[in-house]
């Protein structure tokens, strides 16, 4: 049985990009109907301006308040929604949020951001949010947070993320080098099926042919000693996709965030004092493509296969497709784990290592795109 901790997401943004309005009440009522899956949900928020359009300053003013006022009603109404804090917003929504008295907060609207502005403006968050501390006196969650840098830099307290299901479209695996508190090697391994490897300008350098024999020699046994066939993962994207959960589920494990770093600010002539705190509990919540509501579906079987339970869902898609609860959701991931482990068990008796189900010879077509792979038959 997994142990279902789900973070819902209300999907504001999707809705916003097709032009959809979510009902508060409906999300409210989807939140009481399924509560007992639910370890945090999130304010519904409002989106500024309108999608292709450039968003002004007004724009974000009005949404950020229309957004508070969302997370107010929800909260009379009895409701605890983790309240979020958007890229652009003026810092009083952030100070608003905090005095009042949550203990949890999201950091949103991180998406498709260029990374040295979203570096700057991250780095005056975690200013307020830590007040002169070395890690904040909230949790503090990133929403969409996909850049390993800047998960490193700061000190989350969790992150959702779908890099480890993304890249493996993308032909690349995760590789620990040097511990969880550093950058790993990012990958390019897949090879086309007809042969050869996509070349590095294409990768960036980072393909696998273009090491040397010895690095090679490090990767192939790393991959391995996890008990993967080299090859396989090579061709199969779904295989490489476990790969990568198990990197990211091993980072979540493993990772101390690290404290902030406090500029030298001399006051009255005397450098001013850092308050020490404990750093906070770390850990990656996972997504998978927000369409996809069937529990069986693309990559989520990856996460059934490992019995993963901390994910996020977007609860736009399921009010799209009129599924008002996630009884069956979990009752198929339930069924499945078994069925994956039971094909484990079965390679691990003929003393083979493990490869993913999902035929290999369709995985590699159209790498790059959600996988929306309909049911894996077993």
């Amino acid at each position: 049985m997994i142990d279902f901790k789900i973070m819902l997401d209300s999907g504001a943004f999707s809705a916003w990009t097709k032009g959809a309005v979510i009902d508060i009440v409906d999300y409210m009522s989807f939140i009481d109907n399924n509560h007992e899956y639910l370890h945090h949900y999130f304010n519904l928020d409002v989106i500024p301006g309108r999608p292709r359009e450039k968003v002004r300053v007004h724009d974000k003013e009005m949404a950020a308040r229309a957004s508070w006022l969302n997370y107010k009603s929800m909260r009379r109404a009895g409701y605890n929604p983790v309240p979020v804090y958007h890229f652009g917003e003026d810092v009083k929504w952030l100070h608003k949020i905090l005095d009042d008295g949550n203990d949890l907060i999201g950091i949103g609207g991180l998406v498709r951001q260029p990374r040295p502005l979203l570096r700057r403006w991250l780095d005056t968050v975690f200013e307020v949010l830590c007040d002169g501390s070395t890690y904040p006196k909230v949790k503090v969650h990133g929403l969409g947070m996909t850049s390993l840098p800047l998960m490193l830099r700061y000190p989350w307290s969790s992150v959702d993320s779908v890099s480890w299901m993304l890249h493996t479209g993308f032909g690349f695996v995760y590789v620990a080098d040097r511990g969880y508190d550093e950058l790993p090697l990012k990958i390019h391994i897949s090879i086309r099926e007809e042969g050869g490897s996509i070349g590095s300008a294409v990768t960036g350098g980072r393909s696998y042919d273009a090491y040397g024999p010895r690095k090679q020699a490090f990767i192939r046994r790393e991959i391995e000693r996890r008990g993967y066939d080299f090859e396989d993962v090579r061709r199969n994207a779904y295989t490489r996709a476990t790969v990568n959960y198990d990197y990211y589920k091993e980072f979540s494990d493993n990772h101390v965030p690290a404290p902030r770093v406090v500029p030298d600010r001399p006051l009255f002539g005397q450098q001013g004092k850092v308050k020490k705190a404990t750093p906070p509990e770390f850990k990656v919540v996972f997504g998978t493509p927000g369409f996809i509501t069937n529990a069986l579906c693309g990559y989520t079987s990856i996460l059934n296969y490992r019995g993963e339970g901390s994910r996020i869902l977007s609860y736009h898609y399921w009010s799209a497709e009129k599924k008002y609860n996630l009884d069956q959701y979990v009752k198929d991931s339930d069924t499945q784990q078994q069925e994956l482990a039971e094909h484990a068990k079965q390679l691990r008796e003929q003393g083979l290592p493990y490869r993913h189900p999902k035929s290999s010879g369709a995985s590699n077509r159209g790498e790059g795109h959600h996988p929306r792979a309909g049911l894996l038959l077993l």
